[in-house]
């Protein structure tokens, strides 16, 4: 008790000695504080950390410019789009600069991903944005998930964004590579650039490859192929439970074992496809023209028995008539060969008159779903939901409000209505280009069945000579497909088969299993 009275004293009198001192000088010393209490953003993401460092550096802003950035820092993206416009007219060049970079993350944010595609690719055109501060950290946020972002909303570029793309294929960025693949991908064995381009999971990866697999073996390239599939394609599948990317690996593997004539491997392969996969009808059919080439006409009639062939009135696989044919013509099943003739005859005609329709149609109707009918289908959704929130965030703000929001909106809105015309554009140009790959794949059906008849016809005139006829063996006769320049040249070329043949088949029905047939 007695310390602490003595140290209380001495501060008691401390305190009366500065007191005097005070007495002697009159002035004044202000310390009140005047540090002023900055806001805290939290900048979540390598875009707004650039953002907030860019801001900072261009130091002195009027406070509607300062107010703008806030709001994209406090994640406020409509009340900073909707001021965008106006705020970007009365600012610097430096602060413009800054702002033009920005609102294609607020587009981004936003999920106007047409309004992104359109903005970006205008900025990227200018190389020095993808190289800039701003562009790098852009990249960082969007970069990682734009392969996803596409397949999402099945983008279908413009005829502009085409070029702009060309012109920065070179420029290292996530974003500019996802695209990049994206628009290569009908580019063959080019595509294998942007391959490489792309981290191992990224789900463009697959497509690509597939693209340039196709284009090698339609080059007598099967080895590359082959590495393809062991260095891309196997191990994505040994991570995949995905039943469709599994049976088109399969489905892949057959097909290129049959063109290296390696039928019984090619088989094996087909033969994994199971029976609830999209690719499985289609895989019994190549298969069954495996067992042909090896001459093993009882697997290939077994596969094709194992078939209802009624589920093919409504599906476009004109080789499943023709493999019939082919293998009860060489078992000297000649009733069924008639069968097989009838049926090709009677689904392929309805085919072939919705050839006709659709290629003459200016809206060609949907025939099957591709990587690219399903992104123009997901692109045009994606557009009317879009531009449908554009509408919701401008409506009544434009009302008694500066013109320039105006502007922008009308800006918008012409982009959104351009890119509507192209990809209707561009879904007329996929949907006839399928018509077109079912007439040339209809005219080669027809022109080897022909081939078939030929036989056919052949085996029933031989028949003949030792068969009373009840009717003449003249053939009625309608035109086929178009004369070919490598087409060997028949008495009858230019028909298809005869009418009063086919009463002749009842009266040789087996006449070939009993020995009479050479």
């Amino acid at each position: 008790l007695l310390t602490f009275t003595l140290i209380f004293s001495q501060i008691v009198y401390a305190q009366n000695g500065a007191g005097l001192l005070l007495q002697k000088n009159k002035d004044e010393i202000d310390l009140t504080s005047r540090l002023v209490q900055q806001k805290m953003y939290k900048l979540d993401n390598a875009f707004k950390v650039q953002l907030f460092a860019s801001w900072k550096i261009l130091r002195v802003l009027d406070e509607n410019a300062n107010k703008w950035v806030e709001l994209v820092l406090e994640d406020k993206y409509q009340a900073a789009l909707v001021n965008y416009p106006v705020i970007f007219k009365h600012s610097d060049v430096k602060f413009k600069k800054l702002m033009n970079g920005t609102l294609a993350y607020l587009q981004w944010k936003l999920k106007l991903s047409h309004a992104f595609l359109e903005h970006w690719t205008e900025l990227a055109a200018n190389q020095q944005f993808i190289r800039s501060e701003l562009g790098i950290a852009l990249d960082q946020v969007v970069g990682k998930k734009a392969s996803s972002w596409i397949l999402k909303n099945g983008l279908v570029f413009t005829k502009e964004q085409n070029q702009r793309l060309s012109k920065i294929e070179n420029e290292e960025s996530l974003i500019n590579f996802a695209l990049q693949a994206w628009k290569n991908q009908r580019q063959g064995e080019k595509s294998i650039k942007w391959v490489n381009k792309l981290e191992l999971n990224n789900p463009l990866r697959i497509k690509l490859i597939y693209t340039a697999i196709t284009d090698f073996a339609n080059k007598g390239k099967l080895g590359l192929s082959g590495q393809l599939i062991k260095k891309a394609i196997e191990p994505y599948i040994e991570t995949s439970e995905s039943e469709s990317d599994i049976s088109y690996y399969y489905l892949t593997l057959g097909r290129l074992l049959y063109q290296a004539k390696a039928y019984e491997a090619s088989e094996e392969y087909y033969s994994y496809i199971p029976v609830t996969s999209e690719y499985f009808l289609q895989a019994q059919v190549e298969s069954s023209w495996s067992a042909i080439q090896r001459n093993d006409m009882s697997k290939a009639k077994g596969q094709l028995a194992s078939l209802n062939l009624e589920l093919f009135n409504d599906k476009f696989i004109p080789d499943v008539y023709l493999t019939n044919a082919i293998v009860n013509l060489k078992t000297c099943q000649f009733q069924e060969v008639q069968k097989s003739l009838n049926k090709f005859v009677e689904v392929n005609s309805i085919w072939a008159k919705k050839i006709e329709e659709n290629l003459k149609s200016s809206e060609p109707v949907l025939t099957q779903k591709s990587v690219y009918t399903e992104a123009i289908r997901k692109h045009k959704l994606s557009l009317r939901a879009e531009s449908q929130l554009l509408k919701n965030i401008f409506t009544n703000k434009i009302v008694n409000s500066d013109v320039s929001l105006k502007v922008f909106s009308d800006k918008l809105k012409a982009n959104y209505q351009k890119s509507s015309l192209w990809v209707k554009m561009k879904e007329y140009e996929e949907n006839i280009a399928m018509w077109k790959n079912k007439s040339k794949m209809l005219e080669d059906a027809i022109y080897r069945m022909k081939f078939v008849r030929i036989e056919f016809l052949s085996q029933m005139r031989n028949f003949a000579l030792n068969i009373p006829l009840r009717n003449t063996d003249e053939v009625s006769t309608y035109s086929s497909a178009p004369r070919r320049h490598n087409q060997l040249v028949f008495p009858n070329d230019g028909n298809v088969w005869g009418d009063d043949l086919f009463r002749m088949t009842a009266q040789v029905e087996n006449l070939c299993m009993k020995g009479r047939k050479k």
